[in-house]
C-alpha cells in the first residue's frame, strides 16, 4: 500500500480506507493536483506534508506515506515547482490558443493551472525570465521588446509575495487601479508608499520622492 487514509464515520466506528495513490503513473505526472483535491492544501504545502508530514489534515484523518513513495512524490512534486520558463511559456501559448488572447489574465492562468504567484514573479531567477509581462511577452501575446526598467521591476516584484499587512494591500490596490492620477491623502499612506518603494527598488540611489516613485511603478 501506498499510503492510508482514515476517518472517523461515526463516533464508535473507525473506518480505514488503504487506497493507492501513487500507483505506476509515467513521469510528469501531476501528483500536486491530485494531494491537493484529496487535503485541499496549496501545492507548496502539499510539498511540505510530504516531506514533514501532514499536519493540516481535519481531525481524525490521517495519511502516511511509504518511504519509497515518499521519496518519489517528492521527486515529482520539486519538479512541478521548480516551473521551467520555457515551459511556462509553452503552456501559456496553449492556454491563449484555447481561450483566445483577449480573455488571458495572470489570475485565470494561475488557477486554471494550479500555478503561484512564485512562479511567475521568480526572486531566484538570474536573468530577465521573471513578471507577468515578460512571460507574456515570451508566448508571443505582447509584442516588441520589454525596456531594461520593465525587467528590473518584473523581477523585482517578487519581494511583495510575502506581504502580510492588508492595509498595505488595500493601499497598492487604490494606487493600481490610476497610479497616474492618485493623490496622497494622508501622512501614513506617504509613509506606506515611500516603504513600498524601498522594497521594490533595491537599487535606493534611484528613490526619489514618493510621487516619482509612483509614476516609475
Amino acid at each position: 500500500m501506498a499510503e492510508r487514509f482514515g476517518s472517523r464515520r461515526a463516533s464508535r466506528e473507525l473506518f480505514r480506507a488503504s487506497p493507492d495513490f501513487v500507483g505506476q503513473y509515467q513521469d510528469g505526472f501531476r501528483f500536486d493536483t491530485l494531494y491537493s483535491s484529496i487535503t485541499g492544501l496549496s501545492r507548496r504545502e502539499i510539498a511540505d506534508s510530504v516531506e514533514h508530514g501532514f499536519a493540516k489534515l481535519p481531525s481524525g484523518c490521517h495519511l502516511q506515506l511509504h518511504k519509497t513513495a515518499r521519496e518519489h512524490i517528492l521527486h515529482s512534486l520539486k519538479q512541478a515547482i521548480n516551473q521551467n520558463w520555457r515551459r511556462l511559456q509553452a503552456e501559456l501559448t496553449r492556454y491563449a490558443a484555447l481561450k483566445g488572447s483577449n480573455q488571458v489574465s495572470l489570475s485565470a492562468f494561475l488557477t486554471d493551472h494550479d500555478l503561484e504567484l512564485e512562479d511567475i514573479y521568480r526572486s531566484h531567477s538570474t536573468n530577465t525570465n521573471s513578471g507577468w509581462t515578460n512571460l507574456l511577452r515570451a508566448a508571443g501575446l505582447i509584442t516588441g521588446n520589454g525596456s531594461t526598467e520593465e525587467a528590473y521591476f518584473s523581477k523585482r516584484f517578487a519581494a511583495l509575495l510575502h506581504q502580510d499587512d492588508p492595509a498595505q494591500w488595500e493601499l497598492l490596490a487604490k494606487v493600481a487601479e490610476d497610479p497616474a492620477n492618485y493623490t496622497i491623502t494622508s501622512g501614513q499612506d506617504r509613509l506606506r508608499l515611500q516603504m513600498l518603494a524601498y522594497q521594490i527598488d533595491s537599487n535606493t540611489k534611484a528613490i526619489g520622492t514618493v510621487e516619482a516613485s509612483i509614476v516609475t511603478l
